[in-house]
């Protein structure tokens, strides 16, 4: 659904599914199937923001997210 909500918003493909703001710091989450990997436009993108110093990350599991979220709340 939000994916379609994006695209009729003229959101660039590729670009990361979740965005997470806090204390100044900005990290773009991708999220996958566990056996699934990145287009070539999200690639594309990661190092985009990587070169300009923000944090990218790629999660496959609900375990995985709930790891980052509390890193990235106690952070």
């Amino acid at each position: 659904i939000t994916g379609n909500q994006n695209k009729a918003k003229g959101v660039v493909k590729g670009v990361a599914d979740l965005e997470f703001y806090r204390n100044g710091k900005l990290t773009f989450i991708e999220l996958k199937l566990p056996n699934k990997g990145q287009f070539s436009e999200q690639k594309e993108f990661q190092a985009k923001v990587e070169a300009e110093g923000f944090r990218y990350e790629i999660v496959k599991t609900f375990e995985d997210f709930k790891k980052l979220m509390y890193e990235l709340l106690e952070g």
